[in-house]
């Protein structure tokens, strides 16, 4: 789960770097308010450690979780 600042273009970087490590998404669930956004991420295989401190790097990012 990623939250962030509710900003343009937020989601386009957080995909981009699930592209870039060649992640499949299987299924997005966005939700935002005019501060914040949530975006839970369902992917076909396990994220590995350079993927979650890539995550928690985007700009805007409040804070991100794998969930289970």
């Amino acid at each position: 789960m990623h939250i962030h600042k509710n900003v343009p273009g937020i989601m386009a970087k957080i995909n981009k770097v699930l592209a870039k490590y060649e992640l499949n998404i299987s299924s997005q669930y966005l939700s935002t308010d005019s501060e914040v956004g949530y975006v839970i991420t369902d992917l076909d295989k396990e994220y590995n450690k350079d993927v979650i401190k890539a995550l928690k790097k985007v700009e805007n990012t409040i804070k991100f979780r794998v969930l289970y």
